[in-house]
């Protein structure tokens, strides 16, 4: 017989499957050769594209554009990264930046005659309107057959809602560029920023900067981000991935940051591990300051709450709300009382939402304005003891839930 020769090879010795798992990845300087955009922040540990941080705009919240740290540090994450669409975006963006001559539009604009410029800077003011107005892209080609009809001759060159969308994006790296220039000659500058939850169930963090301009404070809003996770750690990097497109860097928030506006939870205030301890880690003399107008919210809610007479009275406006909100009959009963008694009518109001004092005084105005009607019309029901319609809360008794 046959000696089995794979019997006397010397036995390899087993490959774990954890290996690619345990392996520490870690950035080889190297790489720059060869990607020359890739980037490695020591302190951090986090590896990313210094181009598409260039053009946060056109970046679309790439990995690298955030930053990606552990096992994802690797060249073949730079090789795949290279050939995105968003990465080739921000590389045509940032040579034009570069040299602005050489940019499509604008080079078009420079071999222009008087004329066409002209129609041009209509054709732009429409498109700044449509944006303005938060107007669908499909109203452009409406609003310039109106110009048309009003004498106006624009041709069909632009006359689709696709050059609607280049004015825009046009428009918005101008103002941006603007900012930019404001924000960088400013000595110091503060963020702003508040949460939110939009249509699609994610969460978003809306990033102001209040700096000043010819001695005047001004407020502008520089980004708006999805979070990729709602702890401080997640909004502390939404912030720092937001900036960029203000121009603002970690250096210019560790050497001009000197305030921090928020709201009053504690994700972001805490003492140890809130935003607001987080961005001091950076900037070491930053001043937090807790939103005044949602602090004296709270605390007229929490006073509410103490006294029992304005809970019942609180009970009482959502009782009434609902009643002529819910029942077309009973708003016309009401409408009808109130033209027979000379009153003109406020709708009844509800104080339930974001702006909880402003909606509890509109509630309580309507209340005053409309009371006798109201108080009528309760009554006219209450007393008929055969109207089976008439409710808990006309009957003065406590709502059923």
């Amino acid at each position: 017989m046959y000696a089995d020769r794979s019997s006397s090879a010397t036995p390899e010795p087993p490959v774990s499957k954890n290996y690619e798992m345990t392996r520490k990845r870690k950035w080889l300087p190297e790489w720059k050769d060869q990607y020359p955009f890739a980037e490695y922040d020591a302190d951090v540990k986090m590896m990313y594209c210094s181009t598409c941080r260039s053009v946060p705009a056109k970046a679309n919240g790439n990995a690298l554009f955030i930053g990606v740290n552990g096992n994802k540090i690797r060249v073949r994450t730079l090789k795949s990264h290279l050939a995105t669409s968003a990465h080739i975006d921000c590389e045509n963006a940032l040579k034009v930046q570069v040299n602005p001559d050489k940019a499509p539009l604008p080079s078009c604009l420079q071999r222009m005659d008087k004329d066409v410029k002209e129609k041009m800077l209509k054709l732009f003011n429409i498109a700044y309107y449509v944006a303005k107005e938060e107007e669908p892209f499909t109203k452009f080609p409406k609003l310039v057959d109106l110009h048309l009809k009003n004498g106006l001759n624009f041709g069909n060159t632009y006359k689709n809602d696709h050059s609607c969308s280049t004015f825009i994006q046009s428009i918005a790296q101008t103002m941006s560029d603007e900012l930019k220039d404001k924000i960088k000659s400013a000595r110091f500058f503060s963020i702003i920023t508040d949460g939110s939850v939009d249509r699609s169930v994610q969460d978003q963090e809306i990033i102001y900067i209040t700096f000043l301009d010819n001695g005047l404070p001004v407020n502008n809003m520089v980004n708006l981000v999805t979070l990729q996770h709602a702890n401080s750690q997640g909004i502390l990097d939404a912030i720092i991935s937001g900036l960029p497109q203000a121009g603002i860097s970690i250096e210019d928030l560790n050497t001009r940051l000197v305030g921090f506006g928020c709201d009053g939870a504690s994700v972001m205030i805490g003492q140890k591990n809130g935003v607001s301890a987080r961005l001091r880690e950076i900037c070491g003399s930053l001043v937090t300051i807790w939103c005044v107008a949602h602090r004296l919210e709270l605390a007229a809610l929490d006073s509410m709450k103490s006294i029992p007479i304005l809970a019942e009275l609180k009970q009482m406006i959502n009782g009434i709300y609902k009643h002529y909100h819910m029942s077309a009959k009973a708003n016309r009963e009401l409408n009808s009382v109130a033209e027979a008694l000379g009153i003109h009518l406020v709708k009844p109001g509800s104080i339930d939402g974001t702006k909880w004092l402003p909606h509890t005084l509109n509630a309580l105005k309507a209340l005053v304005r409309n009371y006798q009607a109201i108080l009528v019309h309760f009554e006219s029901h209450a007393s008929d003891v055969n109207d089976r319609e008439a409710s808990d809360t006309m009957k003065g008794q406590p709502a059923t839930q």
